[in-house]
């Protein structure tokens, strides 16, 4: 199995949710290189898996987003978050680290913080 460039996958994960102006974050291309090949394949299988609707979905709590839904994967070290609008289009890929993906949770309400006693 050949590894995929990040240019090829987003071209791919565009087409898989029918969306030429879908966001990546920043990190995006970097996280995905350092995938190993048959992780970057079931990646963009799971996206595919996504768009078919056979991916529970996570509804997010901020008020701000409460229109949007949130699927979550996790690849080894790599967290995976990608954005729907209810009943619309995909709108964000995200992958990255843990604190990214900490932070992301944040934003959008599925996170509370760490407490310590």
């Amino acid at each position: 199995m050949e590894k995929i460039t990040a240019e090829k996958a987003r071209e791919l994960i565009k087409k898989i949710f029918e969306n030429d102006e879908l966001f990546f974050n920043k990190e995006f291309d970097h996280h995905f290189d350092e995938l190993k090949a048959d992780m970057q394949h079931d990646f963009i299988d799971w996206c595919k898996e996504v768009e078919q609707g056979n991916i529970p979905h996570t509804p997010i709590t901020h008020k701000r987003y409460r229109d949007w839904i949130l699927f979550i994967d996790k690849k080894a070290d790599k967290r995976v978050l990608i954005v729907k609008v209810k009943n619309q289009a995909f709108i964000e890929v995200h992958l990255s680290g843990h604190k990214y993906y900490d932070d992301q949770r944040k934003r959008f309400g599925i996170k509370r913080g760490s407490r310590y006693y």
